[in-house]
């Protein structure tokens, strides 16, 4: 017989590791964004380079450039999520 609460622990954690995976995936999208922006390319040249859509790299490209010349990624990630918070 399954434990209620084991049951919930083991839901709990899927939904971390999937959270967890989600943050790894736009960190790394940042931090691919913040390498492209440091060569001077652009929104377009960028999207076009990672295959992403100019709607998608526009607000990472903002956020980073407003950061300009520390790039954390970390950082980024916060102030993009906050921005979306507001939005």
């Amino acid at each position: 017989m399954c434990n209620v609460s084991d049951y919930w622990e083991e839901v709990a954690t899927e939904e971390g590791k999937e959270i967890g995976k989600e943050i790894g995936e736009r960190q790394k999208i940042i931090s691919l964004v913040v390498k492209k922006l440091q060569k001077d390319k652009s929104v377009a040249e960028i999207a076009d380079d990672l295959e992403e859509k100019e709607e998608v790299i526009a607000p990472i490209y903002e956020a980073a450039l407003s950061m300009k010349p520390d790039y954390d990624v970390e950082k980024i990630y916060e102030l993009l999520e906050k921005n979306k918070k507001l939005a």
